[in-house]
Formats: C-alpha cells, sequence, structure tokens
C-alpha cells in the first residue's frame, strides 16, 4: 500500500501534531507501508525532496501565510501529481489549503482524515471554514479522533459519530525510557525542587496563569519554561512584574536528550492550556511515561482524558491561577501521593499510547477504508 500523508509540517519541525506525524509514518513504513509526506518547511530545506527514517518527504515552500495557514505555488500541482500515484490518502485536519487542493485534485482516492483541532470561535475565517469543513468530512471514509472527550464535545465531530475511529496519538516510549539516573540528578542538583512546562509560547497555552501561581506556591519552587514562541516576551515581563524572575527559568527550545531528563527529574509537570486547540496534549503522556505526576486543566479534550483526574494527577479549571497552584501544592507538600500519581501515569501511558498500537490501529483503518468506495459528497 502506498499512502500520500498530508500535513502542515514535519519534523525537524517541533509540535506535538509534528510528533505523531513522524512515530506514525516511521511505524508505517516499519510495517512495509510506503509513505510519502507533504509537508511546509519550516526546519527543512524549502523546496526539497528528502528521506527521513524510510519517509519520502516533499517540503513545499512556503510562498504566503493567511492567518496561521501556509500555502505555496507549487502545491496544486504537487497533490495532482502524488495522489495518482497513491492508494489512499491521509490528510491532517486543520490545513485549510492543502484541504482545498484535495478536495479540487484528488478527492478521488480514497481519504482518511486526522481531526487535530476545530476551528477557534475567534478565528475569523470560522465561518466561511465549517462548511468546507463538513464537505471535507463527508468526502471522507474514516475520520481519526484522538480521544472522545473531544468526539463528545465538537459540534462537528458529533453528527459523523458513525464514520470515527478512536486513535490516540502515541509517545517514543523507548526514547523516554532511555534516560539515565546520572541524567535525572545532574537536573535535580542544578533546578533543585522544579514545576515543568514544555509547548509553544502561544496564547492558548495559558502560561501566564502558570506564573501567576508562583505567588502561592512555596519560594524554593522554580518554574522552568521549555519552548519558544510569541509571547515569551510578555511572559517575561509577567514574571519580572510579579517579582518572580529568578524563579522563572526559559530554557528556550530543547532538543529530545535535553528535554527527557527534565521529565523525569521535574516535581510535576503542568499543561495549563485555556482553548480547545490544546486538543489532546502529547506533551502530557510524555510526562505520565516518565513517571511525573501532572496537572492539566479542562477544556473538554484530551487533557482531561490523557490526565485521568485523582488517578494520574489533577485536571482543574482553565484560567485559575489559584486551583493552580492548589494541584501543584498538593503534589509538591506529599512525597507518597506525588510517587503513586507517576506510578499510575506511567502505567497508563505504557498501555494506551505506544506507538506500536497506533500503528496498528491506523492499519486496520486504512484495511478497511480501502476494501470499500468513497462516501458520496
Amino acid at each position: 500500500m502506498k499512502v500520500l500523508f498530508l500535513t502542515k509540517y514535519y519534523p525537524p519541525a517541533e509540535g506535538g501534531i509534528e510528533r505523531y506525524g513522524q512515530l506514525l509514518c516511521t511505524g508505517l513504513v516499519a510495517r512495509g507501508v510506503q509513505v510519502v509526506v507533504v509537508a511546509f518547511a519550516e526546519g527543512g530545506r524549502p523546496g526539497s525532496w528528502e528521506w527521513a527514517d524510510g519517509v519520502r518527504v516533499c517540503r513545499l515552500t512556503r510562498h504566503l501565510n493567511w492567518g496561521s495557514a501556509p500555502c505555496s505555488a507549487n502545491l496544486p500541482g504537487v497533490v495532482r501529481r502524488l495522489t495518482t500515484d497513491c492508494d489512499l490518502v491521509h490528510l491532517n485536519y486543520p490545513n485549510p489549503w492543502v484541504e482545498a487542493a484535495h478536495l479540487l485534485l484528488g478527492h478521488r482516492r480514497r481519504t482518511v482524515v486526522s481531526y487535530h483541532s476545530d476551528i477557534g470561535a475567534d478565528r475569523w475565517l470560522r465561518p466561511a471554514y465549517l462548511p468546507f469543513t463538513r464537505l471535507l468530512l463527508r468526502r471522507s471514509a474514516r475520520v481519526l479522533v484522538s480521544n472522545p472527550h473531544y468526539l463528545d464535545s465538537s459540534e462537528v465531530l458529533r453528527p459523523l459519530r458513525g464514520r470515527c475511529a478512536l486513535i490516540p496519538y502515541p509517545v517514543d516510549l523507548a526514547r523516554l525510557d532511555r534516560v539515565s539516573p546520572g541524567q535525572v540528578e545532574t537536573c535535580r542538583r542544578t533546578h533543585g525542587r522544579f514545576v515543568l512546562f514544555a509547548g509553544r509560547l502561544v496564547h492558548y497555552k495559558g502560561v501566564e496563569f502558570l506564573i501567576r501561581a508562583l505567588a502561592e506556591l512555596p519560594a524554593d519552587i522554580q518554574l522552568l519554561i521549555v519552548g519558544r514562541g510569541p509571547q515569551e516576551p510578555h511572559y517575561r515581563a509577567l514574571a519580572a512584574a510579579a517579582g518572580h524572575a529568578d524563579r522563572v527559568r526559559f530554557m528556550g527550545r530543547l532538543d529530545d536528550d535535553e528535554l527527557y531528563p527534565l521529565y523525569h527529574a521535574c516535581m510535576c509537570f503542568v499543561l495549563p492550556s485555556t482553548s480547545r486547540l490544546e486538543s489532546f496534549g502529547i506533551v502530557l503522556a510524555e510526562a505520565m511515561a516518565c513517571g511525573a505526576p501532572v496537572v492539566s486543566t479542562d477544556l473538554g479534550t484530551g487533557t482531561s482524558h490523557v490526565n485521568s483526574d485523582g488517578e494520574t494527577g489533577y485536571v482543574v479549571p482553565p484560567g485559575d491561577a489559584g486551583a493552580l497552584a492548589r494541584a501543584i501544592g498538593r503534589i509538591a507538600g506529599d512525597g507518597g501521593l506525588a510517587a503513586a500519581l507517576g506510578r499510575r501515569g506511567r502505567q497508563r501511558a505504557h498501555a494506551f499510547f505506544s506507538p506500536q498500537a497506533v500503528v496498528e490501529a491506523t492499519l486496520g483503518v486504512y484495511a478497511a477504508v480501502h476494501s470499500v468506495a468513497v462516501p458520496p459528497g
């Protein structure tokens, strides 16, 4: 089987969806599937073809960014040419211009859509995009959704429940397990007791509420912020204004070999997101796989599915610095509780988020789709 995988970005570009794409595509190749990825260049050479762990990757030059949606003048020709030479198209939503090109030029091929998130209510393109989205999903043979909470709460997905398949995002358990005790001890000596956040520094991550929560936590607790993004200057200014400049450490972008020991060494990992754009929370699953207790917010998405409240950590209301502080303080003040939460989180991550399980489930969908006709539009 030959699969055309259409996505916005692909590693070395950073992000949860990028990790999902890489683990899935390399896993598919290992099972004998031919995979061609089309992605916009970010962290790769624009306008190039390359091999990455057995996956053929086409990196499109970005000629235009409309909102947060990249576009390339080469996109229509690439989609038309590659669609004719594949058995199945796997498209990652949202990605407006790729979806438009596929609907116009490639929709006759059987299509699977990974539905990563709804378009936010504040987005100017939502009214025009919703009918387009519904047409795309109607023409797709199967829609992959990462967690039941998102399926239940999405007004777009609910009518399509019978066509949806629940397949979680994978995490690289083998690499996360390769951290040595010496690396963990070095992190603890360097940073002391610390709370960890990792992700892009964008508005919906809610990092400002985590910074404000420090005021209600013991003075020896540090906050490590891993990542870059447009909100970083704002967060630095907020930390300074709150008198926490010496307790908040902006670590910048770290590669996996630098980040993974921090997962193991942290007192807890916190994902304080405030929007449904946070559809799953892969970093939560990564931290849990390393035995870290986690704190997340209740958004009606995967953040309260990956993290099971009271079992692997705590789920609190979004935008509530006090609730974040209370949850972190509970973990920080009880070593036995923290160890139990971490142990159960590790068990949950290994049971549900292994790459092998995700690849097998996706192959099952491909096999079913490949034997049926595309549903009418």
